[in-house]
């Protein structure tokens, strides 16, 4: 006896799956450059700058960083290109391969 096979309810799994997919990819961009901030500031000026950065969000290409202090902004934005390019290196290196996004600061 075979069982009918709803192909909503595949096309519902499908579509959780790719969500779920999606939001982890996010999760681990955000987590990614969150801590390549903090390490290359790190290097580069011997200051740890995690109790200044407040949140990462992505629309589209582009991630927006949030810290409490303008100073700050203007601070990781001198070691932008030193962030970017350990950025890209590491989620290149995890299988992400989207490597279009721009950083804008808040």
């Amino acid at each position: 006896m075979q069982v009918a096979r709803n192909p909503l309810g595949q096309i519902e799994n499908i579509l959780w799956n790719r969500l779920r997919h999606k939001d982890l990819e996010e999760q681990t961009i955000k987590s990614v450059l969150w801590k390549t901030i903090i390490d290359e500031y790190k290097n580069h000026k011997n200051i740890d700058i995690s109790s200044y950065l407040i949140s990462i969000s992505i629309s589209g290409s582009t991630l927006f960083v949030k810290t409490n202090k303008p100073v700050i902004n203007k601070e990781i934005s001198l070691i932008e290109d030193v962030i970017l390019k350990s950025f890209f290196w590491k989620i290149k290196k995890i299988g992400i391969n989207r490597l279009d996004f721009e950083i804008r600061y808040l």
